[in-house]
């Protein structure tokens, strides 16, 4: 079924708005520099900032593992039943999911360079 373009949903708009402003890659950040100041801390000092950068790394990963079931539950609803088509939805999902997967792998690549760790 083609997209209405004509009823624009606020998710599709969001899907627009990430199509256009959210290309970015996680592998064109030099972490040389992150990596020198990460050796200059104090141990106290790193011991926070792991300790913040792995809330972060956490939610990314865990933001990323639970969207895409609403993706599937979108598709899995019966659309000649409801008064929208879900396809919107659905884009705007795929399109953040792929943004979160992209924060998670920045993230495995700074513990990875910056920490040394995994």
């Amino acid at each position: 079924m083609p997209i209405d373009y004509s009823n624009r949903e606020k998710s599709y708009e969001l899907y627009r708005k990430g199509k256009r402003e959210g290309t970015w890659d996680p592998d064109d950040y030099d972490l040389t520099q992150d990596r020198e100041d990460w050796e200059q801390f104090s141990e106290a000092e790193q011991h926070r900032f792991l300790a913040t950068c792995s809330g972060f790394y956490d939610g990314e990963e865990d933001v990323t593992r639970t969207l895409a079931p609403y993706m599937m539950a979108l598709d899995a609803l019966p659309n000649d039943e409801l008064p929208f088509d879900t396809v919107q939805e659905e884009m705007y999902l795929a399109q953040q999911v792929y943004e979160e997967a992209k924060h998670t792998d920045l993230f495995s690549r700074y513990f990875e360079e910056v920490f040394g760790t995994q």
